[in-house]
C-alpha cells in the first residue's frame, strides 16, 4: 500500500507552482490548514499575480513588491477605485458636467465645481462622473483632448475628443465605451471575448491603441467610431499564442505623431496613425499597414548569455522599455544604455539609432541599472534601480542627433536634470503633460511640477481664484496668465490634495487674506517670490499633517491614509489619477475638523439670528445682481480680480451652506521668514507642524 503524502511534505518550489492556480479564498483557506503553510499567506508572487490578473493592472516595475501591500491592494481594488481629473476642460476631457456627482461634496462645493466646469478649467481634483457604473477601473491615461479608462474585464471607455485636430469630430462630454467593428463581439461581464478584451492600451495625442488578450492590435481615432484592426504588410504576427515566441506582440505605445508596437523577434515597429477619415468607414474592419522597423531593437538575449556589448544589435542590447515622443522613439536596454531613433516617413525608414551616452554615464552606483523609462510629447524620465530619476527633453536628444550628423566631433554633451524632489524618494512614475508633470510616490501621494498654461489648473494645486498662490503657484499679472511653481516646490514636492475639506480650508484662508489685518502679508507674498515660497511651505506642512491623529493611526492597518493614488496620467493641459478611497476613514478625518454642537457658541438671542439672516439675504441679493450684470455684459460670472486675487465679499464670502469647521476663526498665517524678519500683522506667529524648513539652498527648476 502506497504511503500517503501530506501537502506539507511537498517541496517549496512545488507549492509555489500550485499557488497561481488558486483563487484568493482558496489560497487563504489552504494557508489556514497548517502552521507551515500559514507563512505563505502573504506570498508576494501570489498576490501580485492574482491582483494583476484579476484587475488587469499595468506592469509597474518600481511598485513595492511585499506581499502585504499586494494583498491590501487586492482587497481595496474591489470597492474603492475612484477616478479624479483636473486641468483644462474645454474638450470635456475631465468628464465633469453639470450633474451633481461627488457625494462627499456639500451643495456649496458642488456649486463651485459646476461653475468651474462651465469656464472650462478646474484646479482641484474632482471625481469623474459615471465611473462607478463601469466596474473596477484598472488604469487611466490621458490623450491630447481626452481621458480613457480600462476596467478589470478589458473594456475601454473614453471621454472628450480623441482627435482635436479634426473640427468635424464631436466631443463626448460623458464616458462612452469604445466599440469594435461588426463581426467582433465585445467582451462583457457575461461573455468573455479574447479578441476584444483589452489587456493593455496606450493613449497618443490623437489616437488610442489597444492590445487584446488574443494579441490583436486595435486603433481608435474617433471615440464615436469603431476601432480598426491593425495588420502589418511585411511583419509576421503571431496571434492567439499563450506561450509567446517570435511574432508575439508584447506592447503597444501611442505617441505624439506615431503609433508603435513591439513585436518579439522583430523589434519596435511604427506607423502613421493618421488615416483618411473616409477610409476609416464601417465598410472595412482593418488597416493593412506597411510598418517600419527600428533597426537593432529586435535582439533577444539568450538565457545565461553574458551582458556584453558586441556589434550590431548586440551593441544595443535587449530593449527593456521604450516611449514615443514628438519626432523621436527613445528606448533603454539591458546594457544600461539609452538610445533614440528618429522616425522619418518621407524617407520611409530610420537610417540611424544614436546612443544618449550621458544617461547611462549619470549612474553614480556601479550596481545601478536603468530600470524604467516614461515620457510623452517633448519630455521624459529615466529611472535607476537605486532611486535616481533623470529628466530630459527633445532638445537634449537633438544635441546628440546634430553631433551624429555633423562632421565635427562634439566633446561635451548635455547631462539630464536631477530634480531633488524626485531623488531617492520612492518615485514610481512620472506623467508628463505639455508643460506640467506629476510624480507618483510609493506611499500613494502625488506632487506637481512645471507650468500650467493660462491658469488652467493643470498642476492640481488649486485655482487662481481659490488660493493657488498659497500652494506655490505664481501667476502672471493678466487674468489668463501662466502659472509657474516657486523654487521650493522642486526641493520636496508640493502634493495634490484630494480631501474636499482641504479645499474649504484654503478658501477660508484666501478669504481671511483680504481682511485689513492680513492685507500687508498678502501683498508681500504676491510681490516677493521668496516670501511666497516660504508661505507655501507652511501650507504644505498643514496638508502633510492633515490626518496626523493618534487614534486614527492606531486604527489604520496599512498606514497609507484615506486617499491612495494607484496611477497618475497627464497629457495636453489636463491630468487624472486613479485613487483608492477609504470613505470611512476619509469621513473620520473630516469629522476631526468639524465643529461639534457642544463647541458652538450659544446665540445671544433672536435679534442676533435675525440680523445674521438679514445680512446673508442682503449679501446673496447683492451677489446675484453682480453676477447677472456680468452675465448681461457677456463676462465670466466668476468674480476674479486682476493682480493679487479676488475681492473679499465676492467669490470668497463665507456661505451659510458651508459646514462649520474648527478653523473658522483662524487668521491668515503670519510666519517668521528665513531673513529673520516677521511678516507684518498683529496676530501671533503661526506655528510650523514639523519645524521651520531649511530655505538656504533652493534648487533651480
Amino acid at each position: 500500500m502506497a504511503q500517503k503524502m501530506n501537502i506539507t511534505d511537498l517541496p517549496i518550489d512545488i507549492l509555489l507552482s500550485i499557488f497561481p492556480y488558486l483563487e484568493a479564498t482558496e489560497f487563504l483557506a489552504l494557508c489556514s490548514t497548517a502552521r507551515t503553510l500559514h507563512d505563505f499567506r502573504l506570498d508576494p508572487t501570489f498576490w501580485r499575480t492574482l491582483t494583476r490578473k484579476t484587475f488587469r493592472l499595468p506592469n509597474q516595475p518600481l511598485l513595492q513588491a511585499d506581499g502585504a501591500r499586494w494583498q491590501w491592494l487586492y482587497k481595496r481594488l474591489l470597492t474603492q477605485t475612484r477616478v479624479y481629473t483636473w486641468g483644462d476642460n474645454n474638450s470635456h476631457a475631465l468628464g465633469h458636467s453639470t450633474q451633481l456627482a461627488a457625494h462627499l461634496e456639500t451643495p456649496a462645493q458642488v456649486e463651485r465645481r459646476l461653475r468651474a466646469s462651465k469656464t472650462g478649467k478646474s484646479g482641484w481634483p474632482s471625481e469623474m462622473e459615471g465611473t462607478r457604473t463601469v466596474g473596477v477601473v484598472a488604469d487611466l491615461q490621458c490623450g491630447g483632448w481626452s481621458t480613457t479608462l480600462l476596467n478589470s474585464i478589458g473594456q475601454l471607455y473614453a471621454v472628450g475628443l480623441l482627435d482635436g485636430m479634426h473640427a468635424r469630430r464631436i466631443t463626448q462630454p460623458s464616458l462612452r465605451r469604445l466599440s469594435f467593428p461588426l463581426g467582433y463581439p465585445p467582451t462583457d461581464r457575461g461573455r468573455y471575448e479574447p479578441t476584444t478584451a483589452i489587456r493593455e492600451y496606450s493613449c497618443g495625442r490623437t489616437h488610442v491603441l489597444g492590445l487584446s488578450d488574443s494579441g490583436k492590435i486595435w486603433q481608435w481615432n474617433d471615440n464615436g467610431e469603431p476601432a480598426k484592426h491593425i495588420k502589418f504588410l511585411h511583419t509576421d504576427i503571431l496571434e492567439n499564442s499563450h506561450t509567446g515566441g517570435h511574432g508575439t506582440i508584447t506592447r503597444v505605445v501611442a505617441g505624439w505623431d506615431r503609433a508603435t508596437a513591439y513585436v518579439s523577434g522583430t523589434g519596435i515597429v511604427y506607423w502613421d496613425p493618421e488615416n483618411d477619415p473616409e477610409e476609416n468607414s464601417e465598410a472595412t474592419d482593418g488597416l493593412l499597414i506597411d510598418a517600419i522597423v527600428v533597426p537593432g531593437t529586435g535582439y533577444q538575449r539568450r538565457k545565461g548569455e553574458r551582458l556584453t556589448s558586441g556589434e550590431g544589435s548586440d551593441r544595443i542590447g535587449e530593449v527593456r522599455k521604450y516611449i514615443v515622443l514628438e519626432g523621436y522613439i527613445v528606448f533603454i536596454t539591458d546594457l544600461n544604455k539609452a538610445f533614440a531613433a528618429r522616425p522619418n516617413f518621407p524617407d520611409n525608414g530610420i537610417h540611424q539609432v544614436i546612443e544618449l551616452t550621458t544617461l547611462g554615464d549619470s549612474l553614480h552606483n556601479r550596481k545601478s541599472e536603468l530600470q524604467d523609462l516614461q515620457g510623452s510629447f517633448r519630455n521624459f524620465a529615466v529611472f535607476s534601480s537605486t532611486g535616481e530619476v533623470f529628466t530630459a527633453d527633445c532638445q537634449f536628444i537633438e544635441t546628440f542627433w546634430e553631433n551624429a550628423l555633423s562632421n565635427e566631433a562634439v566633446h561635451s554633451f548635455p547631462r539630464p536634470a536631477q530634480i531633488p524632489a524626485l531623488q531617492h524618494t520612492n518615485v514610481t512614475s512620472v506623467a508628463f503633460g505639455d508643460y506640467h508633470y506629476h510624480a507618483l510616490y510609493s506611499n500613494g501621494q502625488v506632487s506637481s511640477f512645471g507650468t500650467e498654461p493660462q491658469s488652467c489648473g493643470a498642476l492640481g494645486l488649486g485655482d487662481r481664484a481659490e488660493g493657488g498662490m498659497f500652494r506655490g503657484v505664481r501667476y502672471r499679472q493678466h487674468l489668463y496668465g501662466d502659472g509657474s511653481l516657486v523654487p521650493q516646490a522642486y526641493r520636496d514636492g508640493h502634493r495634490i490634495w484630494f480631501e474636499p475639506e482641504k479645499r474649504d480650508f484654503l478658501r477660508h484662508m484666501t478669504f481671511r487674506s483680504h481682511e485689513p489685518e492680513a492685507r500687508q502679508r498678502l501683498r508681500l507674498a504676491f510681490q516677493d517670490e521668496q516670501v511666497n515660497g516660504e508661505l507655501s511651505e507652511w501650507f504644505e506642512q498643514e496638508g502633510r499633517g492633515w490626518d496626523d491623529f493618534k487614534d486614527l493611526k492606531d486604527a489604520e492597518d496599512s498606514g497609507l491614509g484615506a486617499y491612495f493614488v494607484l496611477s497618475i496620467a497627464a497629457a495636453g493641459w489636463h491630468s487624472g489619477a486613479l485613487v483608492l478611497v477609504d470613505e470611512e476613514r476619509a469621513q473620520k478625518v473630516r469629522d476631526k475638523y468639524l465643529f461639534k454642537p457642544s463647541l458652538l457658541p450659544e446665540a445671544s438671542g433672536d435679534e442676533t439670528n435675525d440680523s445674521e439672516e438679514q445680512t446673508s439675504v442682503v449679501g446673496r441679493t447683492i451677489r446675484w445682481i453682480y453676477q447677472m450684470g456680468r452675465s448681461f455684459l457677456g463676462l465670466d460670472t466668476q468674480s476674479v480680480q486682476h493682480g493679487v486675487g479676488p475681492r473679499a465679499g465676492h467669490t470668497f464670502q463665507e456661505s451659510p451652506k458651508d459646514p462649520e469647521y474648527i478653523w473658522r476663526d483662524q487668521p491668515f498665517p503670519r510666519i517668521k521668514l528665513s531673513t529673520g524678519d516677521e511678516m507684518p500683522g498683529t496676530v501671533p506667529l503661526s506655528q510650523w507642524r514639523y519645524g521651520v524648513p531649511d530655505f538656504t539652498a533652493l534648487p533651480a527648476e
